[in-house]
């Protein structure tokens, strides 16, 4: 019986140790997961809600902002053309896109 017992104390002891020492830093440093990683184009301001991406791309001398389903496909251009948009944000609760569009001194929020 004591033999059991001492068992089970050296197990629940090493499963502390572990949930203690393991645990935390797999919550501090998950593994990053890469999304859009082209070496050709600068990406910044991620959004995401359950079934879309958005994101701002610099390339070229401009800005836009894409959009994109979660599940893949073609990404779309949000903002007009001969005009830069940035800052996208998606809306909680919606796959509407808050987002900044602009052109020279002239800027606005656009949905």
């Amino acid at each position: 019986m004591r033999t059991l017992l001492r068992a089970g104390l050296t197990l629940a002891v090493s499963l502390v140790v572990v949930m203690v020492t393991e645990l935390p830093s797999l919550a501090v440093n998950p593994t990053p997961v890469p999304v859009k990683t082209d070496p050709n184009v600068s990406e910044y301001y991620p959004a995401a809600s359950g079934s879309h991406l958005a994101w701002e791309q610099f390339a070229l001398g401009h800005y836009n902002v894409y959009a994109q389903p979660r599940s893949g496909g073609a990404k779309v251009r949000v903002n007009a053309s001969r005009r830069s948009g940035c800052c996208s944000s998606i809306l909680p609760g919606t796959d509407s896109i808050i987002y900044q569009q602009f052109s020279g001194s002239d800027s606005d929020l656009y949905l």
